[in-house]
């Protein structure tokens, strides 16, 4: 799976291709945030084709696409846009989402993944989520 492009508009493209078969999607969908009241705007809403023969888990889902997240403090900021969007309802007047506007957003993905996994390993090649839970234990008791 490809994790960089040259820019954001040759991933979604990727990534409708990727999902078309399988969802639909909704670009550029406006959000207003709860407790800001700031008005956002996420690359896509999506849900399952309703031709899709397995259930699946929930009905919407967001994802935020990025050109790359080849560097760690992008991965990060996409990170946390991705949770800005989970405290958001949907504010767009469009047909097609009027059933659920004004519902919020439980789960955003971003597109493309992550990088290498020695990104996410600190200089003694541990993972630092699993360092940082050794911290969080040992100054809790």
């Amino acid at each position: 799976m490809r994790r960089s492009f040259a820019i954001e508009k040759e991933a979604k493209a990727f990534l409708e291709q990727l999902l078309a078969p399988h969802f639909v999607l909704q670009p550029e969908v406006a959000l207003r945030h709860l407790e800001a009241g700031n008005r956002l705007r996420i690359d896509y809403l999506a849900r399952p084709h309703p031709n899709i023969a397995l259930p699946f888990p929930f009905p919407w889902f967001g994802v935020e696409v990025k050109k790359s997240c080849d560097d760690g403090s992008l991965y990060n900021d996409a990170i946390k846009q991705a949770i800005h969007y989970t405290h958001c309802v949907i504010d767009d007047d469009r047909r097609a989402l009027e059933r659920i506007n004004g519902h919020r957003i439980e789960r955003v993905y971003i597109f493309p993944g992550r990088g290498p996994d020695e990104w996410f390993r600190s200089s003694d090649g541990e993972w630092h989520a699993k360092k940082d839970c050794k911290t969080a234990s040992a100054l809790t008791g």
